[in-house]
Formats: C-alpha cells, sequence, structure tokens
C-alpha cells in the first residue's frame, strides 16, 4: 500500500468579491517584511485562522485575485502553487482554486525547529502527507538501520514553517516492526506526528536524537517543494532515532531551502528555564 495524498472538500461557500475584500485587508495589515508571495499566503492562512474562510471556500480567480492584492499574476501562481504542494489549497482544471481541510500545527518538535526573529519564539510547523509506502532502501538507511528484508516504511511530508518556507522531510522505519502504519489513517499520523505515532500504537519510544547538517544538491522531487532550482545546493539535516539500549529506530532526512531564520540544531526536547 502506498499514499501519494491529494483529497480535498469543494464548494463555493462565500462570494469571489467578498474573499478579495478579505483577503486584500489581511494583506495590508502585515507589517512582517516578506516575500509578496509569502505576505499572501500569511494572509490567506490568517482569515482561515479567524473563520473569515473555511475549507471549501473558493479563491477568486487569478487575475481577480492579483488585482485585489496588488500583486502580479506570477506572484500569485507562485504563492498558490506552493499553497497547493504544502495541501493547503487544493486545485481543480476548469473549478479554480479551494481552501483545503487545514491541519494543526505539530508541537514538541526535535527535528526541524526554527525560532522566531525573537529568538526564543518557536515558529510553528504543519505537515503535509506526500507519499507513505514500503521501499528496498540501501546505503545511508541500510547502514543506520540496519539490513531489512521487508524493506523499509518510508513518510514524506512537506512542512510548512509558519508559511515563511518549505522544508521537505523523508522519514524511515523497518518495514518488519513498523509496517501496519501503512494501514493507519494517514490524518492521524500528521496530527500526532511520525515521533509520538509510533510510541502510542508500537510502543517505540524515540529516546534520544543525533543530528548531522551538510549541503548538498537537492534531489530532482525536492525541488519544487522547498522552491529552489534544479541543481541548486541547500541545507540537508539528517536526523537518527534511538530507543531502548542505544538500537536505532528510524532515519530521516530533511531538505531545508536557504533561509536566514535561525534553526536549532539541539537534539531532543526543547528546554525550558
Amino acid at each position: 500500500m502506498k499514499d501519494q495524498i491529494g483529497s480535498h472538500p469543494a464548494g463555493d461557500v462565500r462570494g469571489r468579491s467578498a474573499i478579495a475584500t478579505i483577503l486584500r485587508e489581511k494583506v495590508r495589515a502585515l507589517s512582517t517584511p516578506r516575500k509578496k508571495h509569502a505576505r499572501l499566503q500569511t494572509a490567506i492562512l490568517n482569515a482561515v485562522a479567524e473563520d473569515l474562510l473555511a475549507p471549501g471556500d473558493q479563491l477568486p480567480p487569478e487575475p481577480e485575485l492579483a488585482l485585489a492584492v496588488d500583486m502580479s499574476l506570477g506572484t500569485i501562481r507562485r504563492c498558490l502553487t506552493r499553497m497547493a504542494v504544502e495541501g493547503l489549497v487544493t486545485r481543480e482544471h476548469g473549478r479554480g482554486t479551494f481552501i483545503a481541510e487545514q491541519v494543526p500545527a505539530v508541537h514538541d518538535i526535535w527535528h526541524v525547529r526554527f525560532f522566531a526573529e525573537d529568538g526564543t519564539t518557536q515558529l510553528p510547523v504543519y505537515h503535509r502527507l506526500l507519499y507513505r509506502g514500503i521501499v528496498d532502501g540501501s546505503g545511508e538507511i541500510a547502514r543506520v538501520l540496519g539490513p531489512n528484508e521487508a524493506g523499509y516504511v518510508k513518510i514524506s511530508r512537506a512542512c510548512n514553517i509558519d508559511s515563511r518556507f518549505i522544508t521537505c522531510s523523508d522519514f524511515y522505519l523497518g518495514a518488519d516492526r513498523f509496517g501496519a502504519m501503512l494501514d493507519a489513517p494517514a490524518d492521524e499520523i500528521v496530527a500526532e506526528g511520525t515521533k509520538h505515532f509510533i510510541a502510542h500504537r508500537f510502543d517505540a519510544r524515540i529516546l534520544r536524537i543525533d543530528k548531522t547538517v551538510c549541503m548538498g544538491t537537492v534531489p530532482d522531487d525536492k525541488n519544487e517543494i522547498i522552491g529552489v532550482d534544479p541543481g541548486e545546493t541547500a541545507m540537508n539535516l539528517r536526523v537518527i532515532g534511538y530507543g531502548v539500549n542505544s538500537l536505532p529506530l528510524s532515519y530521516q532526512s530533511i531538505w531545508i531551502p536557504p533561509t536566514d531564520v535561525p534553526l536549532d540544531v539541539t537534539a531532543g526536547p526543547l528546554s525550558r528555564k
């Protein structure tokens, strides 16, 4: 079994002109300097958070939206394309763009913790499941987790970091022990977070993690997701999760686009003073 997720509710709950007005006001209200496409995405998410927009609402056509928020058509398309990749909107040929079901922010993050300008506020992370299936695995995966005749469960996610940028994560587990994850509801895995899900469902607790960071050429299947050009280099964060007796349970590879947002590279739960 494998999942490539992409479903949504549909419906035009509010009128196009009313939605255009809402988004124009939300864009104007933003004071934090960001790229235009990020400002529009934040405005849309803020409108959803305040119940001014709801899942199923249809956004105005791109030319109308561009005129309403005073942005170029190219900026509108870039924003909506990235939001579609994240699962925040869905785009249907011949119908339009719709607000999708929203996934709540994931808390108690151990791996990709980014901080706001004050250096202490942890930015919210919204996960979108892209792929779930069994892979053979080789190289680094087999070296870390050990040979596995059953293969490895692979879970790929796009991670929206406070609507500022997107990272892409590939998470691996031994299929002999965790193969039943393929039968679990995808929304439960995303809502709980993989670490908590395997702890609750498989009694497999990740007790500590090791992180390493390097620069590398972004794989072809990650370029569009994290918003970089083909052949461009980016940060690759590799995370090994260990269970009891310091045995490796999980391996994760996370691609992070160029950003000036601070990344916490300490391992494990965030200490609170």
